[in-house]
């Protein structure tokens, strides 16, 4: 797993070299820039959320229910899985990978797969035209996510929306933000 010790920040001009670049903003935090120390061409899209405020901390643990990851061994029960395998789960299903965590400050940071081309509000925001094929594919990849969310995470997203699906320049597709999103009850109602 990665940890903010490994990261540091990234800037777009010299003069803010402390200061990683905004990536976006919510209620309850923001997310940021990072690259790791080690590899620097290696990006991190670092999303801060306060622990301040119980609904706050509601947030973080239903994102991380969401995120996490365990695998299956057969009969010897839950066992923990290797990043790489965690990054496959990931791109078959669609949702952004959460690369670690950590606590500072009251913070908690939730270290994510860098989407380089954010959301697809900006799509919406620059009146872009897209082509039908290029939507279906798009579409595909957002239903994968929330079928792999209600059949083996048993968890209702809540928040889709065009900034919470992001895309990179490789074409995929990923949803994040599971922030709101809830367990199913047996009668599948979140």
């Amino acid at each position: 797993d990665v940890v903010m010790k490994d990261l540091v920040p990234y800037s777009s001009s010299p003069d803010s070299k402390d200061r990683p670049m905004e990536l976006g903003k919510g209620a309850s935090g923001g997310a940021h820039l990072f690259r790791d120390r080690r590899s620097p061409a290696i990006l991190y899209a670092v999303k801060s959320v306060g622990l301040f405020g119980e609904s706050n901390r509601n947030q973080v643990l239903h994102e991380l229910e969401a995120l996490a990851e365990t695998g299956s061994s057969g009969d010897e029960g839950e066992r923990s899985i290797t990043p790489s395998e965690r990054q496959k789960v990931s791109d078959e299903h669609c949702v952004v990978h959460l690369h670690g965590h950590s606590i500072e400050k009251n913070q908690m940071q939730l270290i994510l797969e860098y989407m380089n081309l954010g959301g697809l509000d900006r799509l919406v925001k620059t009146g872009c035209k897209v082509p039908e094929k290029v939507v279906a594919g798009m579409m595909w990849q957002v239903f994968e996510a929330l079928k792999y969310m209600k059949t083996v995470k048993n968890m209702m997203h809540r928040d889709i929306k065009p900034a919470n699906i992001l895309w990179c320049t490789n074409g995929r597709v990923k949803v994040g933000d599971f922030g709101i999103s809830r367990k199913m009850s047996d009668d599948n109602q979140a």
